[in-house]
């Protein structure tokens, strides 16, 4: 035998030998696909479903929803940012759904009944009205797809059920008026900072709560001044800055960050900067009725030890 015939004998071998590693190769890429289908298809219904929750746990939201479908340029300025922000969330979703069934991680038949549901939602006028002013927030590629939807003329039907005759607007309150609640929020912030507890108090309802990182609540003013005066004396020079608002169903997340200095009573003198929130139920009278406070404990007791 040769050196030419062992040389080819080897090759044929290692071919013979290599295809067990091929074969395995693939079916490790088909389930991986599997996989990653599954996984997006997950993720997306959980995101679709926590999206549609917003419209059932709050009927202020979902007013302005039925309402903003049928005419978008008939909503007051603040209506008009919630149903913006929740209609392109909306698209983003379906954005998503769509660049996923680009890529084969959903199947025809999934796309089809998720573009049923998307033209029948872009089939109102109110959407598409906002939709003309708003395409630019969308990749151009998904553009083109709604605009097709558009150009088919679809009846709308998703939400023909409901007679907006008989459907009214939440009474005007301090929690739909967001520039009146960013105005009390700040003044809330600068309340924590005057080292004077009853002005924190007194943005809370008289028999009002406050309670931090789920313990147990201060009821009542002087309760909660009680509470605002162990901050204030741990840090004199304690600053409270107003972070932002986050709309929670019929609730509001006031998010802040506080520094400060530990030269009270016993202080160890160290710098302290920690973030959080509260998530306020205001009464209608516009004050505080309940507030669960949240922040690292943890963290905050480490920077005050230094």
């Amino acid at each position: 035998m040769n050196w030419e015939m062992l040389t080819a004998l080897g090759q044929l071998a290692a071919v013979f030998v290599g295809i067990p590693s091929l074969i395995y190769l693939a079916v490790q890429i088909r389930e991986q696909t599997k996989e990653r289908r599954q996984a997006a298809v997950n993720a997306l219904t959980v995101q679709w479903g926590d999206l549609t929750c917003a419209l059932h746990d709050s009927a202020e939201l979902s007013a302005i929803f039925l309402r903003g479908v049928q005419s978008f340029a008939d909503l007051d300025p603040v209506s008009k940012l919630r149903f913006s922000a929740f209609l392109n969330t909306f698209l983003n979703h379906f954005e998503a759904m769509y660049f996923a069934h680009s890529e084969g991680l959903l199947t025809a038949s999934a796309w089809g009944k998720i573009e049923r549901t998307m033209s029948d939602v872009i089939a109102y006028p109110g959407v598409q009205e906002w939709w003309k002013t708003r395409r630019h927030w969308h990749t151009e590629k998904f553009g083109r797809v709604v605009d097709a939807i558009i150009a088919k003329g679809a009846e709308p039907k998703a939400y023909s059920t409901y007679d907006l005759s008989k459907i009214t607007m939440p009474e005007k309150t301090i929690m739909n008026d967001l520039a009146e609640l960013t105005k009390f929020a700040k003044r809330y912030a600068n309340a924590w900072c005057s080292q004077d507890p009853e002005k924190v108090a007194a943005f809370f309802a008289e028999n009002g709560s406050l309670s931090v990182n789920d313990g147990p609540p201060a009821v009542g003013r002087a309760a909660i001044a009680k509470e605002a005066q162990a901050f204030m004396t741990t840090g004199p020079d304690m600053i409270v800055t107003f972070d932002g608002l986050e709309p929670k169903g019929d609730r509001m997340r006031f998010h802040w960050t506080l520094t400060g200095t530990n030269t009270g009573p016993g202080g160890t003198g160290k710098r302290v900067r920690i973030t959080g929130y509260e998530l306020w139920r205001l009464d209608n009278e516009g004050l505080i009725a309940e507030s669960k406070g949240h922040f690292d404990a943890v963290e905050y007791e480490r920077q005050l030890r230094g």
